[in-house]
């Protein structure tokens, strides 16, 4: 298969909901129980950190497809760094996401054997894991695209629809002194939550499946917005129906979440059912993760074919998921602690060191083309007087607000970390100014993707048009 023909293999909607996939369903196993025993009944305001590095992994990703489009990561590491220190920094990046898919993998069965599967052993569950991970694996990250085209809406709906179906449930006193510990409590708690959102390094691996840069950069500036927005949500209602100290107690506190679901006498067993709509959404995680490693494996060796390694990569994840851990308090350290040690020290200095690269190395002339182009659709809609006002607005200028918004939640929960001790009613509003913010963050990256993919139309057809007419 040529290089052209690998490309524009999936649109900026999917690459949205496949990292929003990656961050949700990931963070929904083992997160919660630690963040609930740091940040107590303010672990809700954990997210904001994570998010505001995640979306400058996601203006980074932007920034390589502008230097070096149709390239996805390991082959612009190549390019800048040369074949040998390129090939160590890729050689990292690699154990990166090998360390990733073990601990999903063992989250995984670890969970399924204490919840579901009580009498199944632990190696039977993750060989059927990785199975299917295999078969997969054998086709393009487009056919798993499409698989989660079907399944995230229903995940997303699931997901907020939670606090309707526990409503009868809630307590908002649990809340309560919102804000009221302090800086260290929220500081720690926002901490922990880096090395999860460090998974959308798996996004570098998919950067030549889109087209223009700036698509790149609001679907991933999306996708993590509602990840944020979703995970925090999460955790407020295991506070407020569970309690933080009760929730933190336990292993899976979501899985109790959804036990409390009582609908009338009859509907009282619905965790089968949100568990069968979470399930699929964690394997095509995991499928995106081990899709990425099989790429970057391939750049070594130059191969195109995804299913050339795909079993014998299966089956060493088994014996080194199988051999990595001894219980499940291991998975749970290495996959809060472990992950942000991983980020800290290979994750984060090869980002910062690639990034100065990119910044000293010169645009690509056919990018620099396809901005011109869309700056000018967006002069001519703002100068249409039939356009609508939210349409007149450029994307950086969503994407602006998108930051306004972000920094306006860390002031909030710095105002209210540092006033909410003495007065409840500050920290209180300031809880409720911090939801407020969060959600227009959310709107704001979602209509920047809209406005992007508008303004990103009638130059895709002009070239498909001129590419037919040659």
């Amino acid at each position: 298969m040529s290089e052209h023909k690998q490309m524009h293999i999936l649109n900026q909607r999917q690459m949205s909901w496949m990292m929003a996939t990656v961050l949700i369903s990931g963070g929904l196993v083992s997160l919660p129980k630690i963040l609930l025993e740091i940040g107590k009944q303010d672990s809700w305001f954990s997210q904001a950190l994570g998010v505001g590095y995640a979306i400058f992994m996601a203006y980074f990703y932007a920034l390589c497809a502008k230097k070096f489009p149709g390239k996805h990561l390991f082959d612009i590491v190549f390019l800048l760094c040369g074949r040998w220190f390129g090939g160590f920094l890729n050689a990292l990046h690699l154990f990166y996401l090998w360390m990733v898919l073990i601990r999903d993998t063992r989250s995984f069965a670890d969970f399924m054997n204490s919840t579901l599967l009580l009498k199944t052993p632990e190696e039977i569950t993750f060989l059927l894991f990785i199975l299917v991970l295999m078969y997969y694996s054998k086709s393009s990250v487009e056919v798993i695209a499409r698989v989660n085209d079907l399944m995230f809406p229903l995940f997303v709906v699931v997901l907020f629809v939670l606090p309707l179906l526990l409503t009868n449930e809630f307590s908002f006193e649990r809340l309560e002194p919102v804000l009221g510990s302090g800086f260290a409590q929220v500081i720690e708690s926002n901490i922990l939550p880096l090395g999860w959102f460090g998974d959308m390094i798996v996004a570098g691996a998919f950067l030549h499946t889109l087209s223009v840069s700036r698509q790149i950069r609001s679907a991933l500036t999306f996708a993590v917005s509602l990840s944020g927005v979703g995970l925090s949500l999460l955790l407020f209602m295991c506070i407020c129906v569970l309690g933080s100290t009760v929730a933190g107690r336990m292993m899976y506190p979501n899985f109790t979440l959804v036990e409390q679901i009582h609908i009338t006498d009859y509907l009282d067993r619905l965790e089968l059912v949100m568990f069968s709509v979470w399930l699929p959404s964690f394997l095509l995680k995991v499928s995106f993760l081990y899709t990425a490693f099989i790429i970057g494996l391939n750049s070594f060796t130059k191969r195109t074919k995804q299913n050339l390694y795909s079993r014998q990569l299966g089956w060493f994840l088994v014996v080194t998921t199988a051999m990595a851990f001894h219980s499940v308090v291991e998975v749970f350290d290495f996959g809060n602690f472990g992950s942000l040690f991983t980020l800290g020290f290979i994750q984060f200095p090869f980002t910062m060191f690639l990034f100065v690269l990119l910044l000293r190395s010169k645009h690509d002339e056919g990018e620099r083309k396809t901005d011109e182009e869309i700056r000018q659709k967006e002069r001519e809609r703002r100068d249409d007087p039939n356009t609508k006002w939210i349409d007149r607005m450029t994307g950086r200028t969503w994407f602006v607000i998108t930051l306004s918004c972000l920094g306006c939640s860390f002031v909030f929960i710095i105002v209210g970390a540092a006033l909410g001790r003495d007065n409840a009613w500050i920290g209180a509003t300031c809880g409720i100014l911090y939801s407020v913010s969060m959600l227009m963050m959310m709107v704001a990256s979602y209509l920047e993707m809209r406005q992007v993919r508008l303004t990103s139309l009638k130059p895709e057809l002009k070239q498909k048009q001129e590419q037919k007419l040659a």
